[in-house]
């Protein structure tokens, strides 16, 4: 009697969880979380670089698998030249807006498609021994990725994706260019249902 109790418990326990997963990305549900790219980091006798970026990111559900929101990207980068003695180091901030829809494939692994565009402004100094010089480069990018998020909780997913995206350069040396590059990200998003129980 106590083991059929037990797995009537346990099989509840898991229905439920089930069933809670199962609504992660409806229509009026929020979403919240952050990516990381671009992590560099060396070290020699003679050089040394460290480069990270994190954007965090929140957005609304406006239809069922459909997030429509905004994100910044912050990154920061230095190196340092003791060969030559040149130090290089900088910053940015890239306000963005995007768009992403999931495929309902299962309920825990499901596929998505994002775009997103913004504006970047960036920071940085060179110190060297000839001289000293400030950059203050700015430029609109516009980024399509796939991923998948894996929902490693009820209402947490771990995202994977990479994408194409396409950078032109307002103001600084090469202005007016247009280049585009190959990028990966890794992240983590909360899934917070906001409709009321009833």
């Amino acid at each position: 009697m106590k083991n059929h109790l037990r797995n009537s418990i346990a099989l509840s326990l898991l229905m439920m969880i089930l069933l809670t997963a199962n609504g992660q990305t409806e229509k009026g549900n929020l979403m919240v979380g952050a990516n990381f790219s671009h992590l560099r980091f060396g070290l020699s006798r003679t050089y040394s670089q460290l480069s990270f970026d994190v954007a965090p990111s929140a957005g609304l559900f406006v239809a069922n698998n459909l997030a429509l929101g905004a994100r910044l990207g912050v990154g920061y980068g230095s190196s340092n030249d003791r060969l030559n003695g040149n130090r290089l180091s900088g910053f940015s901030l890239r306000p963005s807006l995007f768009g992403r829809y999931y495929v309902p494939v299962s309920k825990r692994i499901q596929p998505f498609v994002e775009l997103e565009t913004g504006f970047g402004q960036g920071f940085a100094s060179l110190h060297s021994p000839v001289n000293n010089q400030i950059f203050k480069p700015s430029w609109l990018f516009a980024q399509a990725s796939a991923g998948v998020a894996f929902f490693i909780a009820p209402h947490a997913s771990l995202d994977l994706s990479a994408g194409y995206r396409l950078n032109h350069l307002l103001n600084g040396p090469g202005q007016g260019h247009l280049g585009g590059s190959l990028q990966a990200k890794i992240g983590f998003n909360f899934y917070l249902p906001t409709a009321k129980p009833k």
